[in-house]
């Protein structure tokens, strides 16, 4: 865990659509980048880990030593895709840059997508996969998109408001918190 490094705008991923836009401007481009993440330092048979490879096609490499086709695609949110991996990738761009990470009706309309179904799946396959495995549970003061639930600031308010109303309404509003 303590390995784990966090990714750089401009070096690990585009800051902005326009260097989103140059970084990903073909399938080539986005099929470069996957392995790129799966194989940092070089292509690594699954089968038995012989580090030459022939490519075969746009997404199949050949490993020299037990012949074998790895696909670059296999084992990812993509295998199988019948869309183009630019589509994809523009839908990883729309759900993360959303301040409440898209919805499917969103995605379908921004991607031209034909069905909410397929939609509402890629969001499904996004959000599974942006989940780190092994993380740490969240603990302490959590503060989210500005705004802080509970503790000392409860008991601050609470004790501001003198109005019998105003409190019996606050008492509302906080019970709708939990």
């Amino acid at each position: 865990m303590d390995d784990y490094k966090l990714p750089i705008g401009g070096t690990d991923y585009p800051r902005t659509l326009s260097e989103f836009d140059e970084w990903f401007s073909s399938e080539s481009d986005c099929l470069d980048f996957i392995r790129k993440l799966r194989w940092p330092n070089g292509f690594v048979c699954p089968s038995c880990k012989g580090t030459k490879g022939w490519q075969l096609s746009t997404e199949l490499i050949r490993c020299t030593q037990c012949k074998r086709k790895v696909s670059i695609l296999a084992g990812t949110t993509f295998h199988g895709t019948r869309k183009p991996l630019k589509t994809w990738f523009q839908a990883m761009w729309y759900v993360t840059s959303q301040k409440f990470g898209g919805s499917a009706l969103g995605l379908k309309r921004v991607l031209g997508l034909g069905g909410y179904q397929t939609a509402w799946c890629w969001l499904h396959k996004l959000r599974h996969a942006m989940i780190r495995p092994g993380r740490e549970s969240l603990c302490g003061t959590v503060e989210i998109d500005e705004t802080l639930i509970g503790g000392e600031v409860i008991a601050n308010l609470i004790a501001l408001v003198t109005n019998t109303k105003r409190l019996m309404y606050l008492k509302a509003m906080i019970s709708l918190m939990f």
